[in-house]
């Protein structure tokens, strides 16, 4: 009987220790390639992507990095001081065209944004931009920066944080979100 028991306890904690991204694939909930999929009766889709760190040339040039939905603690991490930068898509998966479509982008702690569409409100950290229209199967992009803030305000505690931006959109009777995660290392000081 104690046997068993053991058997059964050792099974579910290494069901409990697998990573929470291996329940979906490599990358995520979206899929092996990291893309987000529609879903069915979805009117408006919104898919949030995080470049990898030093893949973008910050001069115009955003469109070349290498973006994934999530970056994992694995993953290259940004350090104090550098600019992370995000691809967000908005696209109209209905057959008609929606009008006056909202995003609002939910700025991490320990950020700033530098460079993006819309308004910032530093007091609730929401970036908020509009799209007019988009006709069936249009899509919108638009990238975000975000300074990452320095060494000395990051918390005291931790070496490497986990940071998770999150964003929304709405439209009409359609509605969609997404996030994505990505990690700052502090670099080591005092060491010779």
């Amino acid at each position: 009987n104690k046997l068993v028991t053991g058997i059964v306890l050792t099974g579910t904690v290494l069901a409990l220790a697998q990573p929470a991204h291996a329940q979906y694939g490599q990358y995520g909930s979206y899929g092996q390639y990291g893309t987000k999929g529609v879903q069915p009766g979805q009117n408006i889709l919104i898919d949030k992507l995080v470049a990898e760190p030093g893949t973008t040339s910050g001069k115009g040039g955003d469109a070349s990095g290498i973006y994934k939905d999530n970056l994992l603690v694995t993953d290259k991490r940004f350090s104090p001081g550098d600019t992370a930068v995000f691809k967000i898509l908005v696209k109209n998966v209905s057959n008609v065209s929606l009008k006056n479509i909202v995003v609002k982008d939910y700025v991490p702690a320990y950020a700033e944004p530098t460079v993006g569409p819309g308004n910032y409100d530093k007091n609730t950290r929401i970036i908020t931009y509009t799209i007019a229209e988009l006709k069936p199967n249009e899509e919108n992009v638009q990238y975000v920066k975000l300074l990452i803030n320095g060494q000395a305000t990051l918390p005291t505690d931790q070496g490497i944080i986990k940071l998770v931006n999150n964003v929304d959109v709405r439209a009409e009777n359609a509605s969609d979100s997404d996030s994505s995660q990505f990690f700052t290392e502090k670099q080591p000081v005092g060491i010779t």
